[in-house]
C-alpha cells in the first residue's frame, strides 16, 4: 500500500514537473509553427547519376542562416528558424513509426532547454536514438547522409557535424571520410544549439512507416 502511494506521488510529481518546465520555456522561447520554407533558407534537389539507382529517389538539401537544432536524443530532431519548424527535414519517430512534423515534440511542448549560440556552420547527422550505437543504422543511415551532404556542398565548407560522441569504430569511419572527431558536436551535451549556418538533407531511405519496413528496401546506391 505504501509503495503504491509513493509510486503515484513520483508519477504525479514527474508529470507536473515536465508541465511546469514546458510552460517556463514556452514563455522564454515562444511557441513554434510548421513551415516548409522559413526565411533565409535555401533548398536544392540532389542528383547523382553515377550512383546505382540514386536517380530514383528525390533527395533534397537545405542551407539555413542562423538555424537552430533541438533534439531529445530519443525520437525527435527539430530544425528551427526563428519560431518556425522546418517541415520534411525535421525528424520525429513516435512508437517506432515515422510521423509528420505536426507530431514533433516541440510543437506541443516547445524547446525545454536553454539555447547555446555558437559560431560557424554545422550539418545535421542526428536522428534521435537510432544511429548512435547501432552499427546497422550508422552504416546505412548516417554514412549515406554524409554522402548526400557532399552533393549539396563540399564537406570542407562544413565546420561541424551534429551527432553524438563517436565510439571507436565511428571515429575511424569518420576519419576515413575526412572528418576528424573534433568536428563532431555531441548532441547529448548540446541539446539546443544555434549556428551561423545549418545544413541538412532528407533521410537516405526512411520516408514513412517503420525502420524495419524501410530497411527491407534499402536503395542499392547505399550498399554500393
Amino acid at each position: 500500500m505504501k509503495n503504491n502511494i509513493l509510486e503515484k506521488f513520483r508519477s504525479y510529481t514527474k508529470k507536473n514537473y515536465k508541465s511546469l518546465r514546458s510552460s517556463v520555456f514556452l514563455s522564454i522561447h515562444g511557441r513554434l509553427i510548421i513551415s516548409k520554407k522559413p526565411p533565409n533558407t535555401k533548398f536544392k534537389s540532389l542528383k547523382n547519376f553515377s550512383l546505382k539507382d540514386f536517380y530514383k529517389y528525390k533527395y533534397k538539401f537545405f542551407e539555413m542562416e542562423n538555424g537552430k537544432i533541438f533534439t531529445d536524443n530519443i525520437e525527435n530532431v527539430s530544425v528551427i528558424k526563428n519560431n518556425e519548424l522546418l517541415d520534411n527535414f525535421s525528424y520525429q519517430q513516435i512508437n517506432g513509426k515515422l510521423v509528420s512534423s505536426k507530431d514533433n515534440q516541440v510543437i506541443k511542448t516547445g524547446t525545454p532547454k536553454f539555447l547555446k549560440k555558437l559560431k560557424g556552420s554545422i550539418a545535421i547527422l542526428s536522428q534521435g536514438a537510432s544511429g548512435y550505437n547501432n552499427y546497422a543504422h550508422f552504416i546505412l543511415d548516417i554514412v549515406p547522409k554524409i554522402k548526400l551532404l557532399s552533393l549539396g556542398t563540399k564537406l570542407k565548407n562544413i565546420d561541424y557535424f551534429y551527432f553524438s560522441k563517436p565510439n571507436k569504430y565511428q571515429t575511424e569511419i569518420f576519419k576515413n571520410i575526412g572528418i576528424n572527431k573534433n568536428r563532431i558536436v555531441d548532441s547529448n551535451k548540446l541539446r539546443f544549439v544555434q549556428y551561423n549556418t545549418v545544413f541538412g538533407v532528407t533521410h537516405p531511405y526512411y520516408s514513412r512507416g517503420t525502420f524495419f519496413r524501410s530497411q527491407s528496401k534499402i536503395p542499392e546506391w547505399i550498399i554500393f
